[in-house]
């Protein structure tokens, strides 16, 4: 009798994050819902896909630490894609795995976008960013304001996911590279231009851009 085990791959991945959220986008085609199967912690995240080929991704521990009610997973033509909901929102994570069980300490903070045009080459988004010390001086907000501002974030946050679902692949690493390069300042679909080299901080008149 002939025993053949069938092999388990890891598949190719890369992620974006809001101020809210990070999604993991997972490069194997033709999945249904009924094929992927999501397991969470609030520090680690494992993806079995079973069809149409075998394949796994573990990641642990994450950067931060993630709200796994309102995590989960999505399958697309091309790809799967795992939203992952940020328990410290606003925190950017410069990796998608960290160094420990607790994530690391020396994160920078970034505060909530207002949608890019997506056809600009770059953007600056210092102008729609709320300063949060300030907000956190203040701490005054109202029961309406804040279901605002809620709502608001999300409207940015299934922008970005579509945005970023419907790109391709350079226009992603532009998106990517340009965001995490500025300090969140920036966004740039136009990756002949943010390859060539680091894409800097855009601050507008009166500000400063700092190092976290």
């Amino acid at each position: 009798m002939t025993t053949s085990t069938e092999s388990i791959s890891s598949p190719r991945f890369d992620f974006f994050q809001t101020a809210t959220q990070v999604i993991v986008s997972v490069y194997v085609k033709g999945c249904s819902q009924d094929d992927v199967q999501l397991d969470t912690d609030d520090h680690s995240l494992r993806l079995t896909i079973n069809a149409p080929t075998k394949a796994s991704l573990v990641i642990a521990p994450l950067f931060g630490p993630i709200d796994t009610s309102n995590s989960g997973v999505t399958t697309l033509p091309s790809k799967v894609e795992i939203s992952l909901q940020k328990l410290q929102p606003g925190i950017q994570w410069p990796s998608l795995q960290g160094s420990d069980a607790g994530g690391s300490t020396t994160s920078t903070t970034v505060a909530s976008t207002s949608t890019p045009n997506p056809t600009s080459r770059t953007r600056s988004k210092w102008d729609s960013f709320k300063d949060e010390e300030e907000e956190d001086g203040q701490n005054k907000t109202t029961g309406n304001e804040t279901g605002k501002s809620t709502k608001d974030e999300a409207s940015i946050d299934d922008f970005f996911k579509q945005l970023y679902a419907n790109a391709d692949d350079d226009t992603r690493k532009a998106m990517m590279k340009s965001y995490q390069e500025s300090g969140g300042t920036a966004l740039s679909t136009n990756w002949e231009e943010v390859k060539k080299g680091t894409v800097k901080s855009q601050p507008p008149k009166g500000m400063e851009a700092r190092k976290w």
